[in-house]
């Protein structure tokens, strides 16, 4: 709304930022916590300058442009992957009607996808992510040090995990997970002392 009935005028000797109404010409403060919106809304309905019809047909126009926002498909199931993965949220959180309803209000046009759709993305991520991986490690001059590790997830199931340790090119130490893989139980834990 600024840009549309408002025209920036900068900063005043306070340093805080000033708009004029293209209307009438009256200058206001705005921004901050002690300069919000209130004002600047009032003086839209109360302005004898400017039609109300301004207003409401600009409203109008920003939402009808708001919701031709096209949204990359592709992009955006790429992202919802890599949610799914580092938040490890399981793949069937799609089928889940309040999550369903939340999507369709932020975005009425984004179809989702479904739980096997979300476990492929998954996958074509994952085998990405490996080709990225891997030309690291031929490139890699030095030493490549190798751990693993035996966890256990939330629901109690066994997992060992392959872990790469090296030194980049920047000479800053990287850690990367190599392969992890179920391991039914049981899983006995040394100690080294």
């Amino acid at each position: 709304m600024f840009g549309i009935f408002f025209k920036k005028l900068g900063p005043d000797k306070d340093g805080v930022e000033r708009v004029e109404c293209k209307g009438c010409k009256k200058v206001f403060k705005a921004g901050g916590k002690r300069y919000g919106t209130s004002t600047i809304k009032w003086h839209l309905d109360s302005c004898t300058q400017i039609k109300h019809e301004d207003i409401g047909q600009t409203i109008a126009e920003l939402q009808l442009k708001m919701g031709s926002l096209k949204i990359d498909s592709g992009v955006a199931r790429d992202m919802f992957a890599g949610y799914v993965v580092a938040g490890d949220k399981p793949f069937n959180m799609v089928d889940d009607r309040r999550f369903r309803n939340w999507v369709k209000y932020i975005s009425p046009t984004l179809k989702l996808p479904s739980r096997n759709t979300v476990k492929a993305d998954i996958v074509k991520v994952h085998k990405r992510e490996a080709v990225k991986l891997k030309k690291i490690l031929v490139s890699i001059p030095n030493r490549i040090c190798l751990t693993s590790d035996l966890w256990t997830s939330s629901t109690n199931e066994g997992f060992i995990c392959l872990t790469a340790h090296f030194v980049d090119k920047n000479w800053k130490l990287q850690s990367k997970i190599l392969n992890f893989c179920h391991m039914p139980p049981p899983q006995v834990c040394l100690t080294a002392h």
